[in-house]
């Protein structure tokens, strides 16, 4: 039997025998604290067998350290070769380790069955938030706005223009781009030198969008672009509906392409909506 404590007798305090070990307080004749063997405590109930160094549990709500520098709060999970269901029920969990925070979810599983955790979001110790689940991301509850949205993507990066004419064949050129994208809007930076400008003629043909536009007519977008070598003359950039590739030429007429010249350099930045 269970060690109790039992402070109603004439000498306030008495332990009986146990073999197991463990110590359990009782009020009104109702188990209150249970210790067991493994020194894991129990508040109104008897402690899972926990395997993570000292455990405190209160109903399925276990406070513990793994003894390796790791502390986890977890809601209807312990760890016992692996972490298993308290009860049938959704499981969650919060660790701390090294400096990283971090927050998994589980779907209802039964009781005694292994958890899979899905980690939701972390902490770093350098202080970076990252979202663990896709589509994951933050809702912004704005009562003024007609509907309320959910940012969910941000990402920086490069991406490679791949050059050509409408009219003849560009023999060789240099290029280079970079785009920010937040939620469904791109905006990209680019520009191309010219080394060879063999027969190319016409408006130019900038292809390898880093996304594609959307089959919204609405999506079409426009940018300018600047030829930075002699002349300084602007274009103007047009991207159509499900594209990835701008079309650059004066602003009066798609036939009046820019100048193909060896050694001129263009620039050119465009904003535009994306698939998402």
């Amino acid at each position: 039997m269970t060690s109790t404590v039992n402070a109603s007798t004439t000498s306030g305090v008495i332990v009986t025998s146990d073999t197991s070990g463990s110590l359990a307080l009782q009020t009104a004749n109702t188990t209150a604290l249970t210790i067991n063997t493994s020194q894991n405590v129990g508040i109104g109930i008897t402690p899972s067998a926990n395997q993570f160094g000292n455990n405190l549990q209160v109903n399925q709500t276990i406070l513990n350290d793994d003894n390796g520098g790791t502390n986890h709060l977890s809601k209807n999970a312990y760890y016992n070769s692996g972490w298993k269901y308290i009860t049938t029920d959704y499981a969650s969990k919060y660790t701390q380790s090294l400096g990283v925070h971090s927050w998994s979810t589980a779907p209802s599983g039964t009781a005694g069955n292994t958890v899979t955790w899905t980690q939701a979001m972390t902490l770093s110790a350098s202080g970076n938030l990252t979202l663990g689940t896709s589509n994951a991301g933050i809702i912004f509850n704005n009562s003024s706005a007609l509907t309320n949205s959910t940012l969910n993507d941000y990402e920086t990066g490069t991406w490679t223009p791949t050059v050509t004419s409408v009219s003849g064949t560009l023999t060789s050129y240099t290029s280079n781009g970079t785009y920010i994208k937040i939620g469904k809007f791109v905006f990209v930076w680019f520009q191309f030198n010219i080394t060879s400008a063999g027969s190319a003629s016409g408006y130019a043909i900038v292809s390898s969008l880093p996304f594609s536009t959307t089959a919204n007519n609405g999506s079409k977008a426009l940018g300018n672009v600047r030829e930075d070598n002699v002349t300084g003359t602007f274009y103007g950039s047009y991207v159509g509906a499900s594209a990835t590739q701008i079309l650059i030429s004066q602003f009066s007429s798609y036939s009046l392409g820019i100048t193909w010249t060896n050694g001129f350099g263009y620039n050119g930045t465009l904003v535009y909506q994306a698939t998402f």
